[in-house]
């Protein structure tokens, strides 16, 4: 049982450095980082038969997303109680806001995806989410260890 309870306390600390590396510090290429990924997302719905994606974007991710459990071997654990606050703000311009407990960090860019979308951070770095019963899971594999975080849109 210790053993379990130390790759359950491993993964929340990668899985909460990661998702404050994932929403970084602003850059100055922000804007035009937006704007060229607002292009790529418009070219990818026009070559759809729906504009399914588009529709997607605007309505299911656009808003503040919280992370709410985290799925460890089996497991299901309160994110806020085990780790600390953690949200994303998905906003219409194609930026992402990250707020981890009392921090604020701007400067990341969001794209849709076939299944959900991708968040990179000003250096680069991004991790993809996956939309599934009106929640964006984030899962993360880092050797033998597995681990899935729910995140909830916020009303």
């Amino acid at each position: 049982m210790k053993l379990k309870k130390n790759i359950i306390l491993i993964c929340c600390v990668i899985i909460a450095a990661l998702g404050t590396t994932l929403t970084g510090c602003g850059n100055s290429n922000s804007d035009k980082d937006a704007a060229n990924n607002n292009v790529n997302v418009e070219t990818k719905s026009e070559t759809k038969d729906e504009p399914k994606t588009e529709t997607k974007g605007d309505d299911l991710y656009i808003g503040t997303w919280k992370a709410s459990v985290i799925e460890s071997d089996g497991e299901v654990y309160d994110y806020e109680e085990n780790i600390g606050v953690y949200e994303i703000t998905i906003n219409a311009d194609y930026t992402v806001t990250g707020k981890t407990d009392d921090e604020t960090h701007d400067g990341g860019t969001w794209e849709l995806t076939e299944n959900g979308l991708k968040i990179t951070d000003p250096n680069g770095i991004s991790a993809e989410f996956i939309y599934k019963d009106g929640e964006l899971i984030w899962d993360l594999e880092m050797g033998d260890v597995k681990a899935k975080t729910h995140f909830v849109k916020k009303q």
